[in-house]
This record gives C-alpha cells, sequence and structure tokens, in this order.
C-alpha cells in the first residue's frame, strides 16, 4: 500500500513532528509512506527534511491560492493508493487533486477561523474524505459537534438545567449536538452530563459565537440578555424564552424562537426547528442588532433624555 501524505512546508511544529514519528512507524508496518511537502520560500523547511527518512516530493507554494500547485500535486500522486492530507492547505489542494485515490484527513487544531465562514469549506472538504482523524476527542468535538451556545452565569434564573434536560431530547434526533455553556456559578456540578460542556469563562466569546449554530437563552427571568444582543450581531439565531425583557430584543419567528420558560419539550422542538432549516433568522438578527441596538442609537437616545431633563428643569 502507497500512502503520499500532504503538508504545507514552514518549519517544524507539532504537525510536522507528529509526521516525523508516524511516517517511519507506518513504513515499519509494511506501508510505503511517501511525503508531498508544499514548500513555502518565505520559510526554510529543511531541518524537516533533514530528518525526514522516506521518500519525498517537492513542490513549491509560493501563494496561499495557486492553481499551478493543483497539477503539479496530481502528478506527484501517481501510484498512490491513499491520499492522506495535513492541514488546512494540504486538504484543500489534495481534495482537488487526488482524482479517484481514497482521501484520509489529519485534523491537527481547532484554529479559530475554521469556525468562522470557512467552516463551510471544511465541511465540503470532509465530506470528500473517507476517513478523518482527529488527534484528540476535544478536537474530534470541534470537527463534528452542533454547537448549542449558552452565554451566562450558572445561576437559576438562566434556566440552564431547561437546556439540558432539552438537550436530552435533542440529541435523540441530533446526536451530534453538543450544550457548550460559557460562564460560572454555583450550578456547575448540576449541570454536567452527556453532551454537556462547561469551559468557564473564555477570553474568546466570538469564536465560539462563530462556531455555534444557534444561542439557547432559557432564562426563568432576565433584566436585559446582553448575550441575545451578542448573538443575533454574530449573525446566529436564538432560541429563547418569552419572559421579561426578552420579547422586546428577540422577534419571535423573525430573528429567532420564543418558548415558554421551564418547558424543556418546547425548548428542544424549538433548537430541532432552527437545526433543521435556520433560514434568515440569523441575518434578520443581524440587522435588527444593528438598527435596533447600535452603541450610536443607544447614545442618541440617552442624549435625548438629557435634552427633555434640561427643558423640564428650565421650565
Amino acid at each position: 500500500m502507497k500512502v503520499a501524505h500532504v503538508h504545507r512546508m514552514r518549519g517544524i511544529g507539532g504537525s510536522e513532528r507528529h509526521l516525523l514519528a508516524l511516517l517511519p512507524g507506518l513504513a515499519a508496518l509494511g506501508v510505503e509512506p511517501v511525503f508531498v511537502g508544499l514548500d513555502d520560500p518565505a520559510w526554510d523547511p529543511e531541518p524537516f527534511y533533514e530528518q525526514l527518512s522516506v521518500e519525498s516530493v517537492r513542490i513549491r507554494m509560493g501563494h496561499e491560492l495557486d492553481p499551478r500547485v493543483v497539477g503539479r500535486l496530481h502528478g506527484a500522486l501517481r501510484g498512490a493508493d491513499i491520499v492522506h492530507t495535513h492541514l488546512v492547505h494540504a486538504d484543500v489542494y489534495g481534495a482537488l487533486a487526488r482524482g479517484d485515490r481514497t482521501l484520509v484527513s489529519t485534523k491537527h487544531n481547532d484554529d479559530p477561523f475554521r469556525a468562522g465562514p470557512f467552516r463551510h469549506v471544511e465541511g465540503a472538504l470532509t465530506r470528500r474524505a473517507a476517513r478523518v482523524i482527529a488527534i484528540t476527542e476535544a478536537l474530534k468535538r470541534f470537527n463534528v459537534a452542533r454547537v448549542l451556545l449558552a452565554i451566562s452565569r450558572l445561576v437559576p434564573q438562566k434556566g440552564l438545567d431547561v437546556a439540558v434536560r432539552a438537550l436530552r431530547r435533542v440529541r435523540e434526533e441530533e446526536p451530534r449536538a453538543v450544550l457548550v455553556v460559557l460562564g460560572e456559578g454555583p450550578e456547575r456540578a448540576r449541570l454536567a452530563g452527556e453532551g454537556v460542556y462547561l469551559p468557564g469563562r473564555v477570553g474568546d466569546v466570538s469564536a465560539w459565537l462563530a462556531r455555534a449554530e444557534l444561542l439557547v437563552h432559557p432564562a426563568r427571568w432576565e433584566g436585559f440578555g446582553l448575550a441575545l444582543l451578542e448573538a443575533m450581531l454574530a449573525g446566529k439565531p436564538v432560541v429563547a424564552t418569552r419572559v421579561s425583557s426578552i420579547p422586546e430584543i428577540v422577534v419571535d419567528g423573525e430573528t429567532g424562537l420564543l418558548v415558554p420558560p421551564d418547558d424543556p419539550e418546547a425548548l428542544a422542538a424549538a433548537i430541532l426547528r432552527v437545526l433543521r432549516d435556520p433560514g434568515r433568522l440569523g441575518e434578520a438578527g443581524l440587522a435588527r442588532a444593528r438598527s435596533e441596538f447600535s452603541v450610536e442609537l443607544m447614545s442618541r437616545r440617552t442624549l435625548a433624555v438629557y435634552d427633555r431633563a434640561l427643558s423640564s428643569r428650565d421650565r
């Protein structure tokens, strides 16, 4: 069996060390590995090739997008039974150049860009692979999970226990669904369960919003709900409860779906509806957040209050 491993070459990092260990290991098992490097001339990959103990083919790749690489790579893959790609450049060019060869892809990290618009490309590339290898369980979840995101303190007011119960119903139809709750609080132990992940407070909420399918906000009461606006500004649909101020922010059926509080069945049904067909909920939410809740509008309305207050005092 001949297997061509494709990787963009710059220096020696984690994925390169992985290959320096894996390729001789495969050779010892009777596999015929060949390494195909997409060399970036702005970097020095020589130390990697000096340590490499299997056959190699080097292709110069001077730009992020270089159509000439596809033809060169296609030639380099001649005779291979399997094309095994590593990291995004190899995933893209390997998928384009492999012909009818079997494709395997290894995911080495959870770069935030994979959670943004590129996730659609990532999904298309992944579907072309016969098998995908994730080097950790966390990375496996990142690549295959449908993230239902909650951003709140872990307290009874936020109704996260209802979301956990709803998740069980959701996973009956969408087994890849997971609930990720960003926040801390005394309810942490109570919320733990299958498919529930509690990373605590994180520095980059936007990366999680980009990764999420929707925001779930099952609050029992709410003063405002800033997380709702954060999700809408990220273009994400919202599934929330019809309590307190939430209907003033989320328009039911237009920018999200609203359900009664303490109703896990209704919450699960709404989540499944959005997962099946989000429609234009995210786009409409973004437009509403920008038009009705911008900082400029808030500032202008506050200034108008000042003007009226001064006018009333003068009278």
